[in-house]
């Protein structure tokens, strides 16, 4: 898993590099035998910029200035995503702006899960990003998930609303048989997990599906995957977790699409904040990887753990 990070982290490297020198890159013979056969270790290096830094700048205006005179990449870049091959796997791409600005950074704790493609339509996909209104308030009081969709894989996308009607963050999300979008959030007060459907492809009116049970601790970062068929008993399941001591994650299922009707939260001994990993198989099943929690299982620690159920 490691030396696949660290090749795609060379190409990543190698696509920002042609990127900005806006030329071909060919590799020699010897260049192709090294990439196919060694494993890369890449180091990522640049200047340090401390918290302090970024406040300053934040209350200064400074920040605030710069990501609004930031110019757009748009220019097609070429890169290599193999080491494998490496001739046969020249691509072109454009970065296509979706229009969407924002101060506030993190998307989320873990791996993010923030655009789907509906396999029944391929021209439909959904993206969702957190996002907070460039005004230098660390705050961040306009945070918030917003919705986009694209008719046409991609190739222009339209922001269509904010998920929540509250501040929200840490935006999931996927779609349902119907093509509908999904999307969990934390928000509320106590902030807690929710799930936000919407009535059908990129219309953004959106049914806020709250699994709240009223415990003093609440179920944050949550990840979101429909079932096979909307007609099914189960709609969804939801994952979350709370940042506390020890740390605890959580699945619950959802039996409406158009009111709070939860099944009860259930104990995964898996880490918080994202630790987790929700998927669908082609046959129905419901797939869930997480890492070990490592508090209450020491022996374990670091492990990674799948769990599916049939129903």
């Amino acid at each position: 898993m490691l030396k696949n990070l660290s090749l795609l982290v060379f190409a990543l490297m190698l696509i920002v590099n042609v990127t900005f020198s806006q030329s071909n890159v060919t590799l020699n013979a010897q260049q192709k035998s090294y990439y196919q056969s060694e494993k890369l270790n890449v180091v990522v290096v640049g200047d340090a910029e401390v918290t302090s830094d970024i406040m300053n700048k934040l209350h200064s205006g400074k920040l605030v200035e710069q990501l609004n005179s930031a110019p757009i990449i748009s220019a097609p870049f070429r890169g290599v995503f193999t080491p494998n091959e490496v001739e046969a796997f020249w691509t072109s791409a454009v970065v296509v702006p979706m229009g969407g600005a924002s101060f506030y950074g993190q998307q989320s704790n873990g791996t993010p899960a923030q655009i789907w493609q509906d396999p029944s339509n391929a021209n439909n996909i959904h993206a969702c990003f957190t996002t907070a209104a460039l005004d230098g308030d660390p705050a961040f009081p306009t945070r918030n998930v917003g919705y986009y969709f694209s008719s046409n894989k991609g190739t222009t996308w339209a922001f269509v609303i904010n998920a929540s009607s509250t501040r929200a963050g840490f935006g999931a999300i996927n779609g349902n048989s119907d093509g509908n979008a999904m999307i969990t959030a934390h928000t509320g007060s106590p902030v807690r997990s929710h799930v936000f459907v919407d009535v059908a492809p990129g219309v953004g009116a959106f049914t806020d599906l709250d699994a709240y049970n009223g415990v003093t601790s609440n179920k944050i970062w949550g990840r979101v995957v429909a079932t096979q068929s909307t007609s099914l008993a189960n709609k969804f399941v939801l994952a979350a977790s709370i940042n506390g001591t020890p740390d605890s994650t959580f699945w619950t299922t959802s039996q409406s699409l158009s009111s709070s009707v939860f099944n009860g939260w259930h104990p995964i001994n898996g880490n918080t904040a994202e630790g987790y990993a929700l998927a669908r198989g082609s046959d129905g099943r419901i797939g869930c990887a997480y890492i070990s929690q490592d508090a209450n299982d020491p022996t374990d620690m670091g492990d990674v753990f799948f769990i599916e159920s049939l129903n």
